[in-house]
């Protein structure tokens, strides 16, 4: 610690330079991302939001390290999570800022679907395997999704899907 050399009426006295702790000043965020964000998105924001607390403190003061408490591996899921983190800002004047934010994915939408309701018939319901296959034909046409949560549906196409047998059913 620096000293400081006083004369008093005379006298020479030495002493020590008071160093007043400066306060630091820590800024960290919450982070809201979208629903349906891929997962390399997701993983990209939560890079960038780690990495995005700032820390200042006034006059003679250095921010030294701005450290966080996240040791899991990668980002957050994309299907919905959160997670709190707590960063620490400590400066060569020994004095430290501690504050916590959440990162939140929010979860997905459904996916809704309505239709087909079940039908249960025997073989002497239909005259013939043509009516059979004519009747499966109208009962998927039924199906419908209505919500398609994120909106990313591989196929809604039933087409390949074969009609019961007349004789052994399905």
């Amino acid at each position: 610690m620096p000293k400081a050399l006083f004369v008093v009426f005379g006298m020479m006295l030495w002493m020590p330079h008071e160093v007043i702790a400066q306060e630091v000043n820590l800024t960290v965020q919450n982070y809201i991302g979208k629903a349906c964000m891929t997962q390399e998105d997701v993983d990209a924001d939560f890079d960038t939001w780690l990495n995005s607390a700032d820390a200042t403190v006034i006059e003679d003061c250095e921010i030294i390290s701005i450290i966080h408490d996240y040791d899991a591996t990668g980002a957050p899921s994309a299907c919905g999570e959160s997670v709190k983190v707590t960063w620490t800002a400590t400066s060569n004047c020994e004095t430290t800022a501690v504050k916590s934010a959440v990162f939140t994915i929010p979860a997905a939408p459904p996916v809704t679907v309505a239709g087909p309701t079940s039908i249960d018939a025997t073989s002497c319901t239909y005259t013939d395997q043509a009516a059979v296959n004519t009747a499966f034909a109208a009962w998927i046409a039924t199906f419908e999704v209505t919500q398609a949560g994120c909106g990313i549906l591989s196929s809604t196409d039933l087409s390949y899907l074969d009609a019961p047998d007349i004789c052994t059913g399905g």
